[in-house]
């Protein structure tokens, strides 16, 4: 069975994803490099992943943190 995966856009750049994935676990399933200081990973403790995002549909962007935000399909971020 395939796990299923979701399409979003980090950084201007289109990227898969698996749907269970945290933006931050997204971004480096893609191959990218994490940015010096984002290391709680997942526990929500230093806010050093704040991101803006952009969910699908939606006029607002939102500040979250990329270590619990879990990815959906055309959500746009910005780090």
């Amino acid at each position: 069975m395939t796990e299923k995966t979701v399409r979003l856009s980090v950084e201007g750049r289109a990227i898969q994803a698996p749907a269970t994935s945290s933006i931050l676990q997204a971004f480096v399933h893609a191959g990218e490099t994490l940015v010096e200081g984002v290391g709680c990973m997942g526990q929500g403790v230093c806010g050093s992943c704040r991101v803006m995002v952009r969910r699908a549909g939606a006029q607002e962007v939102k500040t979250e943190l990329a270590c619990e935000t879990v990815v959906e399909d055309d959500m746009q971020v910005a780090f």
